[in-house]
């Protein structure tokens, strides 16, 4: 789901067992609110239901330009818990082994070119 938002599997809702949810503003009015559509769907993205809000007040103004502040407030609203991001995993790249060469056994063969 590409712009699905992934969530701590939770029941929502009995018997939604909700894995992703999607959000659209689909309203704003300027410095007042905002409408936010949702869809919710399971760990096989199958949909399950829509719910909308509006947000406003202090939760409008602390949202500014900040979507995840957005997600994260419409998942509370959900009653869902955004899964964290997993660190990925560095592996370190182990030393090269340097290699040293007689310079006197190197024989460098001329270039022999076509006549």
């Amino acid at each position: 789901m590409n712009n699905g938002i992934s969530v701590v599997e939770e029941e929502v809702l009995l018997p939604y067992l909700v894995k992703y949810f999607t959000l659209n503003v689909v309203g704003i009015d300027l410095n007042v609110s905002a409408t936010i559509v949702t869809n919710t769907y399971d760990t096989k993205y199958t949909f399950l239901f829509t719910k909308s809000f509006i947000i406003e007040g202090q939760e409008y103004l602390d949202w500014g330009s900040n979507d995840d502040y957005l997600k994260s407030l419409i998942a509370s609203k959900l009653g869902l818990a955004i899964e964290p991001i997993p660190e990925p995993i560095v592996e370190p790249i182990p030393p090269m082994e340097v290699l040293s060469a007689d310079p006197i056994s190197i024989l460098i063969e001329p270039a022999i070119r076509p006549v």
